[in-house]
């Protein structure tokens, strides 16, 4: 719900209908409000809204001398709950990810990608973003790199029909499809084709298996030789494209697929250059001759008596370009920002090599500790706490909801296993079962937690 970076604090629109159920006084009203008039947009983050919104409240309440001590007890309330909670991030988050098997790797990754794209959009496309935004978080991996994405807006269609292209290259009699970008490779893009090959790129078909993550990647070897099809039938003369897979997330995934693809040789490559040579102008020369390198034969067709050539090249690079469709700009305007931090949010937890490993654990405990500490608020503040609690409650469906688990019934006995600070006990996303945190189900960044919890507490 509240999401913190560098000095700026982030609140969500689920945030915002709870704070506005609040009745503040006239100086809690005002700061409120200038935060939500002036932050407004972030990724969700349901486990320290209460921590933060608290705490704020607390600090800038203006009091008379007679409530200095239940003042107190309100930010020594506000602090045990901080300090429990770093406390658990830390106990928690001791693990490395090249410890761990790669299916379950991407599968908490994926998690954590859907469940906040889903607070925005339908369940199917939250599934095909979050895929996306994975495959770009594994690729990129350093954060001083995140700047190096390219997101390209496409109004029309619907947030599933977004795609990733990786230094594709395509040189047609006709000019440059407008759906397909040119990344990481200096070509002039000439013109654009009939709307036709829009539709002709975009129609494919996705495949997903939630428990299998390496098998849908490999899929995408299929999804781009099917796009590539649709677009030879629009003219298309040359299509060059690096590797989808970069070589970064070979360790994760099984080789066995980059095998499978015929080498090309220096023979070929040769053959190739001649084609061009004497079927194009030199510019068209000289943009094969950037790309020629250590590469693969991926397809080789005939249709309509021109001859198709699909190559990819082995030593991708780490920038990559995702084309966003949506329905209305607002839509891909809102969900564009969302996908940069969720990118920033995944790229976090691989580089830091530790997870805040909740399973809804840490949730849960949250929950706990407010509703213990309520006896330190005073009545009217009593009502305020409780919505806020609300609000990780609401977070705490939204995560069982996208994992097609039973709210209630997970939820009420989550809170009884983890009354004691001591416990640590979770619910599997992935195995569906409750176990100790030797074994996890969901996976957040630890450090982006802990910067928060200290920024709003002072407890540096």
């Amino acid at each position: 719900m509240i999401f913190f970076n560098s000095t700026k604090l982030y609140i969500t629109k689920d945030s915002k209908l709870i704070l506005n159920k609040i009745k503040f006084n006239k100086i809690l009203h005002f700061i409120i409000k200038n935060i939500l008039n002036n932050y407004h947009s972030a990724i969700k983050d349901g486990t320290i809204s209460i921590i933060t919104i608290s705490s704020f409240m607390i600090k800038h309440v203006k009091t008379d001398v007679k409530n200095v001590l239940q003042l107190k007890k309100n930010i020594s309330a506000i602090k045990i709950n901080c300090k429990k909670t770093l406390n658990l991030i830390k106990i928690l988050s001791f693990y490395n990810y090249k410890n761990f098997n790669s299916s379950f790797l991407f599968w908490w990754l994926f998690c954590v990608a859907k469940t906040s794209l889903s607070t925005k959009i339908t369940i199917n496309d939250s599934i095909i973003l979050a895929k996306l935004c994975l495959i770009i978080a594994i690729r990129l991996r350093g954060i001083s790199k995140i700047k190096s994405i390219k997101i390209l807006t496409k109004l029309g269609g619907t947030a599933n029909e977004s795609f990733l292209d990786n230094c594709i290259l395509i040189k047609t009699k006709h000019g440059c499809a407008n759906d397909v970008y040119l990344e990481n490779i200096r070509v002039i893009t000439y013109s654009t084709i009939s709307n036709k090959l829009e539709n002709g790129i975009l129609q494919k078909n996705i495949y997903f298996n939630d428990h299998n993550l390496e098998k849908f990647i490999k899929n995408e070897k299929g999804i781009l030789k099917q796009k590539c099809k649709n677009i030879f039938k629009y003219g298309v003369t040359y299509l060059f494209t690096s590797s989808l897979i970069h070589d970064t997330m070979e360790e994760f995934f099984i080789k066995t697929f980059i095998s499978t693809l015929d080498n090309c040789n220096q023979i070929d490559v040769n053959n190739l250059s001649k084609f061009l040579m004497n079927h194009d102008n030199t510019r068209s020369v000289q943009l094969f001759n950037h790309v020629i390198g250590v590469i693969n034969l991926m397809e080789y067709v005939i249709l309509d008596n021109y001859k198709y050539i699909i190559f990819e090249k082995i030593s991708a690079t780490n920038e990559c370009t995702l084309v966003l469709r949506g329905s209305t700009k607002a839509f891909i305007k809102e969900i564009n920002i969302m996908i940069f931090r969720i990118i920033n949010n995944l790229i976090h937890v691989i580089n830091d090599c530790r997870f805040l490993l909740s399973g809804c654990s840490v949730e849960c405990k949250i929950l706990n500790h407010l509703l213990y500490n309520v006896k330190y608020f005073q009545k009217n503040e009593k009502n305020k706490l409780m919505l806020m609690a609300m609000g990780v409650e609401e977070f705490l469906k939204h995560l069982f909801k996208n994992s097609f688990l039973n709210f209630n019934s997970l939820c009420t006995h989550l809170l009884s296993i983890n009354i004691d600070y001591n416990n640590k006990n979770i619910y599997d996303l992935y195995y569906k079962f409750f176990l100790r945190s030797d074994k996890i189900g969901l996976c957040e960044p630890s450090k982006l937690k802990e910067q928060v919890i200290y920024f709003i507490t002072d407890l540096y």
